[in-house]
């Protein structure tokens, strides 16, 4: 058997707010182990990273703040630490649940790979 391949979740928010983070944590409970290996990222500490936690799955809580000009400094600040975690992490496949968390993870995986 292959080794399993890591997949990165991203969840748009912090706590179960919709479909998103409803999806998140279905697709996580769902995805065999033996084929994947799960992490996450969530905005902040709240339902969806116990949940995950309880799943046995690595969280990292990253702030995606919203896309105004005046959150441009957060912003980068936030695409730095998502490079980061992207290159320890390596991820084969990101499943982002939301636009905000695809277009941070779209932005920082094109400049890494």
């Amino acid at each position: 058997m292959a080794e399993p391949a890591p997949v990165l979740l991203v969840a748009n928010f912090a706590d179960r707010l919709g479909g998103g983070e409803e999806g998140v944590l279905t697709l996580a409970r769902g995805l065999d182990q033996r084929r994947y290996v799960l992490q996450a990222v969530v905005p902040a500490e709240g339902e969806i990273a116990e949940a995950l936690r309880r799943l046995g799955i690595p969280v990292a809580v990253l702030p995606l703040p919203p896309l105004r000009p005046w959150t441009a400094p957060a912003i980068l600040r936030s695409l730095r630490a998502l490079g980061a975690l992207l290159k320890e992490w390596r991820p084969t496949l990101v499943h982002a649940h939301g636009s905000r968390g695809a277009l941070y993870v779209g932005l920082t995986a094109r400049r890494i790979h």
